[in-house]
């Protein structure tokens, strides 16, 4: 980020490198949904084999010791495993983009839930492995709230390498989390735009491209504006939040502009 002293603390670190990769990823959703899918197979496949890494090296490096404790499997009771059960939801919000794709895909009556379920069954083993891994290379206790994988390996001797390689398959897999949000949110837009909550100039597809061009365009331009001057934990949760009033105040002018 680039720190401006003429703009208000907290709003001056200026992150071009964000915007950068949001037109990058706006051009590619306009110009083709296919090109857009093939781009997400290859970060996917990386990311795998990212995952793959962090499975098979946090077991190489791990002792059975370190999953014995002297408060048992759940040292926090059931309290302290709803409470990580709520936050593990977070990581599951997403797999419903893939409906968004129900106009462009040949069956999607069998193809969709064939493709949610397997995702989520398959996700759900990655993530249950890797926690396992990361239990086995350093008590519970020892294990840091940020950057907890990279932390692990940059403390084992020999392995300092590997926080590099964790550091890199994060970044991918932030890319792929972005690109398929994007496509995801421009098809819900333009959908919405269709029943005439928000304006309609919204649900036009383009003619070429087959891609719901200007809703891609206002998302990108959205999104560039927020994370330029805004700091990325601002733009996360709260936008939730934000997301029915927005959509309540767009439906009201319309409705003025109707």
């Amino acid at each position: 980020r680039v720190e401006v002293e003429a703009i208000a603390k907290g709003y001056n670190a200026l992150d071009f490198p964000a915007v950068a990769l949001i037109l990058l990823l706006t051009a590619c959703l306009c110009y083709s949904t296919k090109e857009s899918s093939t781009l997400n197979m290859v970060l996917t496949a990386f990311h795998l084999l990212f995952f793959a890494f962090i499975i098979v090296a946090g077991f190489w490096n791990g002792s059975a010791r370190n999953m014995v404790t002297p408060g048992g499997l759940a040292p926090y009771g059931v309290r302290g495993v709803l409470d990580g059960a709520a936050v593990v939801y977070f990581s599951y919000i997403g797999y419903d983009s893939a409906s968004t794709m129900a106009e462009e895909i040949r069956d999607p009556a069998r193809a969709l839930p064939v493709g949610i379920a397997g995702s989520v069954l398959i996700v759900s083993a990655l993530y249950c492995l890797m926690s396992v891994a990361l239990c086995v290379m350093l008590p519970y206790t020892e294990i840091t709230e940020s950057a907890p994988f990279s932390s692990a390996f940059r403390d084992k001797a020999g392995w300092r390498w590997a926080s590099n390689v964790v550091g890199a398959g994060a970044s991918i897999g932030i890319v792929a989390s972005l690109l398929v949000a994007m496509l995801g949110q421009a098809r819900y837009l333009c959908v919405i735009a269709r029943a005439r909550l928000v304006p309609a100039w919204l649900a036009k597809v383009h003619p070429s491209t087959g891609t719901p061009m200007n809703a891609t365009i206002f998302l990108g331009t959205s999104s560039q504006c927020c994370q330029f001057m805004t700091p990325t934990n601002l733009c996360m949760y709260p936008r939730l939040r934000l997301c029915p009033y927005i959509s309540r105040a767009l439906h009201g002018i319309n409705r003025a502009l109707h």
